[in-house]
């Protein structure tokens, strides 16, 4: 990656070059051990990107007796492998600050694609053209909340933009539905 491998930092992105020398038998070695850590780092699998930092570990890193091959190919720039520590330490305290509400079942965490997904249906209550309310079903108020308790949970802990995507279930008319799907 002669552009730089991009490592979460705070609320964006920091963009480091590995700037190692390296003989050009080693080289094919060297970009493949890049592009996990980069690939990994867009994730937030927290094995994965464990096991690509490991593997680009330079000699000089603690973590570098784990390493399965030790050839200097493989060996990225000490500073950007502790970026990438920091960075997952920041993800681990992310899933801990969220896992009450993920144990409770009704949220899980898709970490390979970075998403949240809903495992329980909101219990909102049926409408009908033209009630656009997006009240939810009587009886079922303390659950649509702890549900919307839970996804907030986790929204708060990941501090990442995120498109919330609903379905209503039909399609005609067309603005009474969207107006329904905007409501709720």
């Amino acid at each position: 990656y002669p552009e730089g491998i991009e490592v979460p930092v705070g609320g964006g992105m920091r963009k480091m070059t590995c700037a190692c020398g390296l003989r050009v038998h080693q080289r094919e070695h060297h970009e493949a051990v890049e592009k996990e850590l980069q690939l990994a780092l867009r994730t937030w699998n927290i094995a994965r990107i464990k096991k690509a930092i490991v593997a680009a570990a330079p000699a000089e890193h603690e973590w570098y007796e784990r390493k399965k091959c030790g050839c200097v190919g493989c060996q990225l720039n000490e500073d950007l492998v502790r970026l990438c520590v920091a960075s997952l330490e920041r993800l681990k305290a992310r899933f801990a600050q969220c896992a009450d509400a993920v144990a409770k079942g009704r949220v899980a965490i898709d970490v390979d694609r970075c998403q949240v997904v809903l495992q329980v249906n909101i219990p909102f209550a049926n409408r009908k053209p033209p009630d656009t309310t997006g009240a939810f079903a009587e009886g079922q108020e303390n659950l649509a909340q702890d549900i919307a308790r839970d996804l907030a949970a986790v929204l708060s802990a990941f501090e990442s933009p995120m498109v919330i995507e609903g379905h209503t279930g039909k399609t005609e008319p067309r603005q009474y539905w969207r107006q329904l799907a905007e409501n709720r």
